[in-house]
């Protein structure tokens, strides 16, 4: 059946009308933010673990090596100042010791000197009062004339080979023989040779110098090794960052206790025979 004109009009109208609400109510809905926002995809990144993994390892190794190079700064560190305590040790037994080594030096050989010349007097005075054989006195001239004497006292009979005045004795025999034997373990009797005193004493010396030489190499060893650390690239930054700066190596005299030494009068201490008869003062 078909519509009339009149129809078709409301139809249309009917039409309008829906359009007109549908689109009031999308304005509405704009209006006060009732329309739902299209949902936005993000796309997929592809090995996105992967990265994160790699990312963690990486930071994880470089926390560890920082950790390490600090704590092998502290190693060199420690191990630097424990070689400087040795050498500071060294020094300090050089100038404890320094002093008692001379003093005994200086004991030994007053105490030589006065064994020596009481011996010399005494012999002297033997042989003056006692009447020797001519083969005795005659040896011990010629043995007087041909020795070296003790330093110092040149003439007094002290630096006499008794051992070669024995042997040319020997065939002589009896009372003879026996006296110079007797005066001859009276002159070796305090058995203190001032020139093996003075070597062991020089000996002490010098084993004090060398081992405080030994610890300031090991000192300076240590040094290089921990200024190499803390300046080769790109360490030198973190030792910057961390506190650890380069440090001086050590050299005689620098800020050490100076070697003692042997002034003139210690050296004419030391030579207390070399005075012509004058004893250690």
């Amino acid at each position: 059946m078909a519509k009339t004109s009149f129809e078709q009009t409301a139809d249309g109208n009917t039409g309008d009308q829906m359009h007109r609400i549908r689109r009031s109510e999308v304005l509405l809905a704009e209006l006060y933010g009732l329309t739902p926002k299209p949902q936005y995809r993000v796309r997929k990144v592809r090995g996105i673990r992967t990265m994160m993994v790699v990312s963690l390892v990486t930071i994880a190794a470089a926390v560890s090596v920082v950790y390490y190079k600090i704590n092998h700064f502290i190693m060199l560190l420690e191990s630097a100042q424990s070689r400087e305590s040795n050498l500071d040790a060294a020094v300090q037994r050089r100038t404890n010791l320094f002093a008692n080594v001379v003093k005994l030096t200086l004991s030994h050989a007053e105490l030589e000197h006065v064994v020596f010349s009481r011996v010399a007097e005494m012999r002297t005075e033997i042989i003056k009062q006692s009447k020797l054989p001519d083969a005795v006195a005659g040896a011990i001239a010629k043995e007087t004339a041909r020795a070296p004497a003790v330093p110092g006292r040149p003439g007094d009979g002290a630096g006499i080979n008794w051992d070669s005045i024995l042997k040319s004795l020997a065939t002589e025999g009896g009372a003879e023989a026996s006296f110079g034997h007797l005066l001859a373990m009276v002159e070796q009797y305090p058995n203190i040779k001032s020139s093996e005193t003075y070597l062991q004493a020089i000996k002490s010396l010098t084993e004090m110098e060398d081992r405080i030489a030994d610890r300031r190499a090991e000192l300076n060893e240590s040094l290089r090794e921990y200024n190499t650390a803390v300046t080769s690239f790109p360490w030198q930054y973190l030792a910057s960052v961390s506190g650890f700066k380069w440090k001086d190596y050590s050299r005689a005299g620098n800020g050490q206790i100076p070697a003692k030494d042997i002034t003139t009068e210690l050296y004419q201490q030391l030579i207390p025979l070399g005075r012509h008869g004058e004893g250690p003062k």
